[in-house]
């Protein structure tokens, strides 16, 4: 099922806990199986890091994403849920790309049809 959804997918964000380094360190499969699926070398997507709010348990350190951020060639945010800050500016961001890389392509959306009842 979820190589059904990566197909059609066409822009990944990537979320992973700043608390929980197991959770940052699954983002090489996910990227991996996505590239494998969609049969591509890079894949547009973005890196989003959460519970920024709770530095004191941070797992994740800024090095290990910057890393990450090199190699995949990713825009990252990190994100707190609580103090609402960066998760309108992520998905904002996130939707941006995805309408320029679909102009660059030269997509056009189907025109919707209307049906008079």
């Amino acid at each position: 099922m979820r190589d059904i959804w990566i197909r059609s997918g066409e822009y990944f964000i990537f979320c992973f806990s700043l608390i929980d380094k197991a959770s940052f360190g699954e983002l090489d499969a996910h990227i991996e199986n996505i590239k494998r699926v969609k049969d591509i070398d890079y894949c547009p997507m973005i890196m989003v890091g959460c519970k920024a709010d709770l530095e004191t348990e941070r797992q994740v350190t800024p090095e290990m994403i910057q890393n990450k951020v090199k190699e995949y060639n990713l825009t990252y945010f990190e994100t707190s849920a609580m103090n609402n800050n960066n998760i309108q500016v992520a998905i904002e961001t996130a939707m941006t790309n995805l309408k320029k890389i679909k102009e660059e392509i030269g997509f056009k959306p189907k025109p919707r049809r209307i049906v008079h009842k």
